[in-house]
C-alpha cells in the first residue's frame, strides 16, 4: 500500500467518525490482502479538511461500481448520494465532537448542574438528528439500488472504513514503536511490511 503522513490519517478517521480499535485493527490483515486500486489517491497527503474529504469521496468510490456491479447509469447517479452520505457522516462527527467537548469544559471548568443536563440534552438530541439524517442520506443511496446492491454496499463500507481504521492503528503502533526504541517518530507507514526490501548487510540506507 502506499504512504501517507500521520497527523492525516488521524483527521481522515475523525472525519469519518470510524473508532480506532484493537478489534477493527484486527479484522483487517495486511499481508494477506492486495492493495485496492483507490489507495493510488493515498500518495499524496492532504492538506486541508477540504482535502481531507476528497481523499475520503476517492476511497470510496474509486472501486463503487465494481464493488456494487453498477450499470454506468446506476454509477453515475450513486456517486453524489455517496458523496452526500460522506459529508453528511462528516458533518455530525464535527458537530458531536464540538458538543463533547464542550462538556468536558463546563466539567472542568464548575459549571452547574443545570448547565451540564441542558448541555447533555442537546448532545442526546444531537445523536439522534445525525442519526435521522444519516438514515435519509443513506435512504438516497438505497433508491438507486437494487437489493443485492444495497447489500453490497454497506459491505463495501464497512471494508472501506476498516482499510482507514487498520491503516490508523498501525501507524500509531509504528510510532509507539519508535518512541520504545528512542528513534525518530515516522510520519509515513508501510501498509504491506512483506514488500519491504531488507538492506543488504554492510550497506547504508
Amino acid at each position: 500500500m502506499t504512504r501517507l503522513q500521520y497527523p492525516y490519517v488521524i483527521l481522515l478517521g475523525v472525519l469519518l467518525g470510524i473508532t480506532t480499535t484493537r478489534e477493527g485493527y484486527a479484522q483487517t490483515e495486511p499481508s494477506a490482502q492486495k492493495a485496492p486500486a483507490g489507495d493510488d489517491q493515498l500518495r499524496t497527503a492532504p492538506r486541508s479538511e477540504s482535502d481531507v474529504q476528497q481523499l475520503i469521496e476517492a476511497l470510496y468510490i474509486s472501486r463503487l461500481q465494481e464493488e456494487l456491479r453498477l450499470t454506468d447509469e446506476q454509477y453515475a447517479a450513486t456517486i453524489p448520494a455517496v458523496k452526500n452520505y460522506l459529508r453528511v457522516r462528516q458533518a455530525g462527527a464535527r458537530q458531536k465532537r464540538l458538543v463533547e467537548r464542550q462538556l468536558n469544559q463546563m466539567l472542568d471548568s464548575g459549571a452547574s448542574d443545570d448547565q451540564v443536563q441542558g448541555k447533555l440534552k442537546e448532545l442526546d438530541e444531537l445523536k439522534k438528528q445525525n442519526e435521522q439524517n444519516l438514515q435519509s442520506a443513506m435512504s438516497e443511496i438505497d433508491s438507486k439500488l437494487d437489493i443485492r446492491q444495497r447489500v453490497r454496499f454497506r459491505l463495501y463500507q464497512q471494508r472501506t472504513d476498516q482499510r482507514i481504521n487498520h491503516m490508523i492503528q498501525q501507524i500509531r503502533e509504528g510510532r509507539r514503536m519508535q518512541r520504545m526504541q528512542g528513534g525518530p517518530p515516522p510520519n509515513a507507514m508501510q501498509a504491506t511490511p512483506q514488500k519491504r526490501m531488507a538492506t543488504p548487510e554492510g550497506k547504508k540506507r
